[in-house]
């Protein structure tokens, strides 16, 4: 009778463990955010737009022609089967960037500010893969557009 009841209880013990596991899962989520820049040109990305706000090693770095850069972000927030529109993009509050010692406040919704310019792509449960790529059409229209407005 002790066996049964010893052995009843370790059931509840690891079913509890296995619940408590598979609730926490929900509660997380991952993202790696890929930025390719396929142009000639070196790029500078800073997070924010002053110049004075810190956005993180990873947020402010120089992308070289033909380079990439990763951020891995683990989120301590999700929810169950999360979609590539629910992650919040690291430059969500605008980006700075250098071109040919031009500078660049990227906040448009045709920037590197929103996800609707990312693809993506479902790597796991919760995690998913997001890239942003600089081209040369992009970068000279960029420049093209600075040159109209001096």
């Amino acid at each position: 009778m002790q066996t049964h009841h010893l052995t009843h209880c370790i059931s509840i013990v690891i079913l509890s463990i296995i619940i408590s596991a598979c609730a926490k899962e929900d509660e997380y989520s991952n993202a790696d955010w890929i930025y390719l820049n396929e142009s000639k040109y070196e790029i500078t990305i800073q997070y924010g737009i002053d110049p004075s706000s810190y956005g993180g090693y990873e947020k402010n770095f120089i992308l070289n022609p033909n380079a990439k850069h990763v951020i891995e972000i683990r989120y301590d927030l999700g929810f169950p089967n999360m979609q590539a529109p629910d992650f919040i993009c690291p430059y969500r509050e605008g980006a700075r960037i250098t071109i040919n010692h031009r500078v660049f406040e990227l906040r448009s919704p045709n920037s590197i500010a929103h996800i609707i310019n990312y693809q993506s792509r479902k790597l796991g449960y919760n995690y998913y893969q997001f890239t942003y790529t600089f081209t040369d059409e992009y970068i000279e229209e960029l420049l093209k557009s600075k040159q109209e407005q001096e």
